[in-house]
C-alpha cells in the first residue's frame, strides 16, 4: 500500500500470518527491502510494477466514485488536474535509478515502524528485527 500525498506519504506492507510465523514474515519483508535498497530492481520487475500500477489506475477510472476521488485528490494536493495520459507518462518515466535512490532514502532503520495485532508479551525481540 502506498500513500502519495504531496508533502507526506508512506509505504506499508501488510501480512496476515500465523503467530508462530510473525518473525519469519518480518525477516522476509526486511530481506526484500534490503535487496531493493542495495541492488535495486530488475528491468523486468520495474516493467511488471508499472504495468500493474497503470492497469489498476485505468480500471479504477471505470467507477465514477474512483474518478471523482482521483480528480479531487489532485485538486487538493496539486491545485491542478493531470489527465490520465500525463500520469501514465510520469509512470513510464520512472527508472531503475529512481527506485534505487528512493529505496536508499526510505529503507533505513530510522524510518521503519512496525504495528502488530495479536498476543504480544515483550516487544524487544521485534525491535531487534527492525534492522535493515
Amino acid at each position: 500500500m502506498v500513500d502519495n500525498s504531496s508533502d507526506t506519504g508512506f509505504l506499508a506492507v501488510r501480512a496476515g500470518v500465523n503467530n508462530e510465523k510473525v518473525k519469519d514474515a518480518i525477516a522476509a519483508i526486511l530481506r526484500e527491502f534490503r535487496l531493493v535498497r542495495d541492488k535495486g530492481v530488475t528491468a523486468e520487475e520495474l516493467k511488471k510494477a508499472k504495468d500493474y500500477f497503470k492497469g489498476k489506475m485505468l480500471l479504477a477510472f471505470e467507477s465514477s466514485d474512483d474518478w471523482a476521488e482521483f480528480v479531487g485528490e489532485q485538486e487538493i494536493a496539486l491545485n491542478k488536474i493531470l489527465k490520465p495520459e500525463q500520469i501514465l507518462r510520469k509512470i513510464n518515466a520512472v527508472s531503475r535509478k529512481d527506485i534505487l535512490r528512493v529505496a536508499r532514502d526510505i529503507f533505513r532503520p530510522s524510518k521503519l515502524n512496525l504495528a502488530l495485532i495479536g498476543p504480544l508479551k515483550d516487544d524487544r525481540e521485534f525491535q531487534k528485527l527492525l534492522k535493515i
